[in-house]
């Protein structure tokens, strides 16, 4: 399941679960209305009070302010009844409100209007199934949990992959407050940056929040589509640049095409910098390497550090030992 395809499967289960509660609020009410007509009466009153202020206002302007007042003091009365009312017939004070399942998106899964805001709610239920999902973890979950300290060749390259990993854990285990936001974990092939990407994406899911992973050709082919007018909105380049947490596996191996690789990488990290996101990028290249096929307008903000903690494994390929 893509991140497009999980999005549009909570969207219809977020309708499912706004309707559910839309009939079980309709079917209460009228169970309390038919107990108590009294009660219907004080939420007409209620429900009519706009309109009513509305015609005094125009029929009576120079006594706005006593009107208010009076109307005011009348809805109190009417809110107070209504409340007596419904504990004394055995219900909630509250049973003629909506009882969504999350208060705050009323179970859209959306906040705000302009521009929409994914509610945490629907926030965790997508990390949830996308990380169910996702395209580049193995059936064994590379977590911090199921790093092994016994495949490396040499003390040397342990003491610093275990240094390393205990830095990956602690930006995992403080996001958001990571004091730099962003992390390169550069090294050649073999020596487990997938693997460190791959745990930090599982501590932070675990820990309650969101994030965005993809490799940098997948990256790619949504710069691409994004330039051909192709992105769905959904799984593509604006989500990239918008995503609380980024990781990026494999910078370096995407293809290099005129007008895309260059400029969209340049504006979603230059965009992602502004708005003060996260993003973690793990590659291949050294700082030299990137330079040759960056340039420095996006070499210096991969490798700006006042934003970014940059660390270095090396060693022996532990995939040509066979020890991955």
């Amino acid at each position: 399941m893509t991140r497009a395809e999980a999005i549009s499967y909570l969207e219809n289960e977020y309708a499912k679960k706004r309707e559910s509660a839309e009939r079980e609020w309709i079917e209460r009410r009228e169970r309390i209305f038919a107990g108590d007509p009294k009660i219907r009466e004080l939420q007409d009153t209620l429900s009519n009070a706009l309109s009513k202020a509305a015609r005094l206002l125009v029929a009576d302007p120079g006594n706005a302010a006593a009107n208010a007042e009076r109307l005011r003091e009348e809805t109190l009365a009417a809110r107070g009844a209504i409340r007596s009312r419904l504990t004394k017939a055995g219900f909630d004070a509250d049973a003629l409100e909506i009882r969504y399942s999350c208060p705050l998106c009323k179970d859209t899964g959306y906040t705000g209007l302009v521009p929409r805001i994914m509610c945490a709610c629907m926030e965790k239920q997508l990390n949830a199934l996308v990380y169910a999902q996702d395209a580049f973890g193995s059936e064994e979950r590379e977590t911090f949990q199921s790093f092994r300290e016994d495949i490396y060749p040499n003390e040397a390259q342990k003491k610093q992959a275990l240094a390393i990993r205990d830095l990956c854990l602690q930006y995992a285990d403080a996001y958001p407050n990571t004091g730099k936001n962003n992390l390169l974990i550069l090294g050649t092939a073999g020596l487990g940056k997938t693997f460190l990407l791959n745990a930090i994406a599982e501590r932070v899911a675990r820990n309650g929040h969101v994030y965005l992973k993809m490799t940098a050709y997948r990256m790619h082919q949504s710069m691409r589509a994004h330039f051909l007018n192709l992105d769905d909105g959904k799984d593509g380049f604006e989500q990239m640049v918008k995503a609380p947490l980024l990781l990026i596996d494999d910078l370096g191996t995407e293809p290099m095409m005129k007008n895309i690789t260059l400029e969209y990488l340049f504006i979603l990290l230059n965009e992602r910098g502004i708005s003060g996101r996260h993003t973690v990028i793990a590659s291949n290249l050294m700082p030299n390497d990137m330079l040759a096929r960056y340039g420095e307008r996006i070499v210096s903000r991969l490798l700006n550090q006042a934003t970014t903690r940059a660390v270095c494994l090396t060693g022996e390929d532990l995939r040509l030992k066979g020890r991955l």
